[in-house]
Order: C-alpha cells, then sequence, then structure tokens
C-alpha cells in the first residue's frame, strides 16, 4: 500500500491513513483469488459511455465503457479515482483491466 495521490475527487482527504490500511488488510486477508476477484469486481460499476464526439471517420476511438471506482466506507459506497484505488488495494492496472473486461461481458 503505498501513500495516496492528490486529485480532482480529493480522495486523500476523504480516506484517512488508518481506513486504508484498514481496507487494504482486510482485502489482503482473503486467501483465494477468485474471491478477492469477486470482491474487488464488487466495488467497480461499468456502464456505457454516455457521450460522444463526433469525430473524422478516419479516426477511431476504442473506449466502450466508464467505469467508477468505489471503497466501502462504515458501510457506504464512496466513489474514488482510479489510481488511489489501485494504491488502496495494491492492484496493478492489468488486474484492473481484467475485472472490467469480465464485467463487460456481463454487461
Amino acid at each position: 500500500m503505498s501513500p495516496l495521490i492528490k486529485c480532482r475527487k480529493m480522495c486523500v482527504n476523504i480516506i484517512s491513513f488508518e481506513k486504508q490500511k484498514e481496507t487494504f488488510e482486510n482485502y489482503w486477508s482473503i486467501k483465494n483469488i477468485s474471491q478477492r476477484e469477486t470482491y474487488i469486481s464488487s466495488l467497480i460499476d461499468v456502464t456505457n459511455k454516455s457521450t460522444e464526439r463526433r469525430r473524422l471517420i478516419t479516426s477511431s476511438k476504442n473506449r466502450e465503457i466508464t467505469a467508477f471506482y468505489h471503497i466501502v466506507l462504515e458501510g457506504t459506497r464512496i466513489n474514488i479515482c482510479k489510481q488511489c484505488f489501485q494504491k488502496i488495494f495494491s492492484i496493478t492496472n492489468k488486474f484492473l483491466e481484467v475485472m472490467i473486461k469480465k464485467k463487460k461481458i456481463m454487461l
């Protein structure tokens, strides 16, 4: 677990270091990898992107969805940024991509 960054969502002000540490320890105390994947997947919401800008025919953008990352504090889901989500749980970008891909299939 590394310190949170200063971001637009002000995650560093919302989540105390003690809560970060508690969340980190709870997550990594889950020994089964599939249960960890399920836990992380439950904290990510995936929706179709809401708007699209008109572009030239030759240009293409691949993004089809928007992902929202949450953390549970005192029974309430709080929206946080992707970087802070990764830092709190010490997970890689590739792991998140796989989780989002799995959720996108179910969408």
